[in-house]
């Protein structure tokens, strides 16, 4: 397979990662999600370990800082999922979407009706 082969591979497999993502939301990317009353202490705990995102990719220590400021995005207060993914803007679409996955799997953030 040729490099442009291998890059629209690659695109697609994230495009059904990112599909899949959103399907598992309430509401796909109007969603509001919100962070767990003790995000703090956990993302303490859990950012220590070595993380892997829904792709099998290794979470960086770059990313982790990313993914804590990101976490203050989800204050509940009509923040879709949507609106998140604009203000992420420096990341792409699937990044951002694959960190939502990691926190809402190490319940850090969730629906808040949920709550």
């Amino acid at each position: 397979m040729g490099t442009n082969e291998n890059v629209l591979m690659e695109c697609a497999i994230d495009e059904d990662i990112s599909q899949k993502i959103l399907n598992n939301l309430p509401a796909g990317l109007d969603s509001i999600l919100e962070t767990v009353e003790s995000f703090d202490e956990l993302w303490k705990e859990i950012s220590k370990r070595d993380l892997l995102y829904i792709d099998g990719t290794v979470v960086s220590d770059e990313d982790k800082e990313e993914i804590a400021a990101m976490s203050m995005l989800f204050t509940g207060f009509h923040n879709t999922i949507k609106l998140v993914l604009e203000m992420m803007d420096y990341w792409s679409t699937f990044q951002s979407l694959r960190a939502i996955q990691l926190l809402i799997d190490n319940g850090l953030i969730q629906n808040p009706a949920s709550i």
